[in-house]
């Protein structure tokens, strides 16, 4: 039944409820969570918002890929855990 369920459940249809800083990394070349349903979502979300477009990046890292988006991870962990507010850009 939950396999069955999951066929039909679409994260956009809850990224309203989203009022956090968030950073998203959006690989163009993503099969797995395709780069137009990610902007669907991150359009629908309400707060703060960094995108982090991945021209190569597939669903997982390959080449150095995903580097962009770990660098802005970084800079937003090390706000975060000094207690700032999100980096957003």
């Amino acid at each position: 039944r939950v396999r069955e369920a999951a066929r039909y459940f679409d994260v956009v249809n809850f990224a309203s409820r989203v009022k956090c800083p968030i950073l998203v990394g959006v690989g163009l070349i993503d099969t797995v969570c395709p780069p137009p349903g990610v902007w669907a979502a991150c359009n629908q979300m309400r707060g703060l918002k960094e995108i982090v477009v991945l021209p190569q990046g597939e669903h997982g890292e390959r080449n150095g890929s995903h580097r962009p988006y770990y660098a802005r991870f970084d800079a937003w962990k090390k706000a975060l855990v000094k207690g700032d507010p999100a980096p957003v850009r």
